[in-house]
């Protein structure tokens, strides 16, 4: 009874670290589509921004200075990145690896 309810939290184990890396690569793709640059040359992290009421940059008149939306955007790159990079090398490459090893 005991090792039928273990398998039974191991499969579970497995759907949830799935659900995690498919949100870890979700939000890589968000946050590169939050740094991209639109047709008009504004990046859509300008335009959310605005949306949200918070101006883009620290001179909004002028549209110099400090880059929030940019600043806020390369923190999701880097972070979303990391994420991502540590869920395939925990998750994909290693037992992948091990495999290969074996045989």
């Amino acid at each position: 009874m005991n090792i039928k309810f273990l398998e039974h939290l191991n499969i579970q184990g497995r759907e949830l670290s799935t659900i995690k890396g498919w949100f870890y690569i979700l939000f890589l793709l968000s946050s590169l589509v939050f740094t991209g640059l639109t047709h008009d040359g504004v990046t859509t992290g300008d335009y959310i921004f605005h949306a949200i009421g918070i101006p883009p940059w620290s001179i909004p008149e002028l549209n110099q200075g400090i880059h929030y939306s940019a600043i806020f955007g390369i923190i999701m790159i880097i972070l979303s990145g990391k994420l991502t990079i540590n869920y395939f090398n925990k998750f994909l490459f290693v037992p992948l690896f091990k495999a290969i090893m074996i045989l």
